[in-house]
């Protein structure tokens, strides 16, 4: 069987290590809080960071503050023609990280997975997975794997990534986080469009503080976008205090 190693068992760690158990041999290497007994419930295997650098594939379930120091760990070891693949929220940083710190022979593959524990919480059939291959040796069979997964491949560079999903995400998760914290209320008098204003709310409680900020300091273009939508908002409000 493939060996994979996964670094990072965190929400999104422990859901690709339950979907990968059932295809590859599972090795998870998780530097900071003791889960050995969560690993191994799951059918993978706890293992120290000189054991998971000799597998087939190496995935990064880091955050992205963590993945600079990750690779750096991981470079003096690794072997060559082993896949070396991310699943940060962003790419542009993650994806120049990875040229500039992991050694030559290495393959790298940058992804995003756009589903998460919740919204994934059954199935991967039909969940999208945006991939730049870097520097990759089989890219069809890697292909093949994620669609015998269930889900669809989409292909796109790591610079037109992050300037579509400073628009998808960074704009959605700015506006949900800002409605958030004021709390706006349900009603006896909502209306639809107002439930799907609270839809973005309610959305945006399920994700971390830590994905917010990857997704907002992250992406080279969110701040952008950010100012762009602010400058809007001032915009009305300035003509509606003249009217």
């Amino acid at each position: 069987m493939m060996r994979v190693s996964i670094f990072g068992f965190g929400d999104f760690g422990q859901l690709i290590t339950r979907y990968l158990v059932n295809h590859a041999e599972v090795l998870v290497y998780n530097r900071g809080q003791n889960k050995t007994t969560q690993i191994r419930k799951l059918g993978a295997r706890p293992v120290s960071l000189e054991a998971a650098v000799n597998s087939d594939v190496i995935i990064l379930a880091t955050t992205l503050d963590a993945l600079e120091s990750t690779l750096e760990s991981i470079a003096p070891f690794v072997k060559p023609g082993t896949l070396v693949a991310d699943v940060t929220s962003v790419k542009v940083k993650p994806a120049e990280m990875m040229q500039r710190l992991l050694p030559s022979n290495v393959q790298i593959l940058a992804t995003h997975p756009l589903f998460g524990p919740v919204s994934a919480a059954k199935s991967l059939i039909d969940h999208k997975i945006v991939i730049d291959p870097i520097r990759v040796n089989n890219q069809q069979e890697i292909e093949s794997f994620l669609t015998g997964l269930g889900l669809q491949v989409v292909h796109m560079t790591c610079d037109e990534h992050d300037r579509e999903m400073a628009w998808v995400h960074a704009l959605t998760f700015f506006v949900g986080r800002g409605l958030l914290n004021i709390n706006p209320p349900s009603s006896q008098l909502n209306t639809n469009y107002y439930n799907e204003l609270m839809d973005v709310v309610n959305v945006e409680r399920t994700h971390s503080l830590q994905l917010f900020n990857t997704i907002q300091k992250g992406n080279p273009y969110a701040n952008e976008m950010r100012k762009k939508f602010l400058a809007s908002l001032e915009e009305l409000q300035t003509t509606l205090e003249n009217e």
